[in-house]
Formats: C-alpha cells, structure tokens, sequence
C-alpha cells in the first residue's frame, strides 16, 4: 500500500513540474532558456533548503509541524500569485 501512494505521489509531481515547466515557457517566447534556468535554480534552492530547514524540525517537533509549516507556504504562494494576477489584470485592462 505504501509503494502504491508513493508512486502516486510521485506521478503526481512529476506531472506537476511537467505542466509547470510548459506554462512558465509558453509565458514568455523571447526568455524562454531563462526562465527555465530561473525555474531550475529556484526548484533545487528550495529542495535545499527545506531539506536544512525542515530536517531539525522533523527530528524536534515533528511531522505535523511540518505539515502546517508547509500549509503556510502553500497559502503564502498562492496568495502572492492571486495578488499578482490581479496587478496583472489591472494593468492590462487599463492600458
């Protein structure tokens, strides 16, 4: 049962970083090798510092908090993004 949920996460990240790595080039045609740079450095900055991060907190507290930790990020992210779709909108709408 546990191999099947990690594979299934793992099929689920795979498809993640897939869809993502396509919506970040089709964003801008003229940057395109950057922003695949940028999105390179930035997965692996992360994967490296949560794992220096997060490593004490598992072997402290424990799991949950990293859990709520992580919930907090997630709500972080997607509360920047809105914001900035919303400047986005705003801009183009007014010009």
């Amino acid at each position: 049962m546990l191999a099947v949920l990690i594979g299934l996460l793992g099929v689920g990240q795979g498809g993640f970083l897939t869809a993502m790595t396509t919506v970040m080039t089709q964003a801008s045609a003229t940057a395109r090798g950057t922003v695949v740079a940028l999105m390179s450095c930035t997965t692996y900055i992360g994967v490296t510092l949560g794992a220096a991060v997060m490593g004490p907190v598992f072997e402290g507290p424990g799991f949950g908090v990293i859990g709520v930790a992580s919930a907090g990020c997630a709500l972080a992210a997607a509360t920047l993004f809105l914001a900035g779709h919303r400047v986005r909108s705003a801009v183009g709408a007014s010009s």
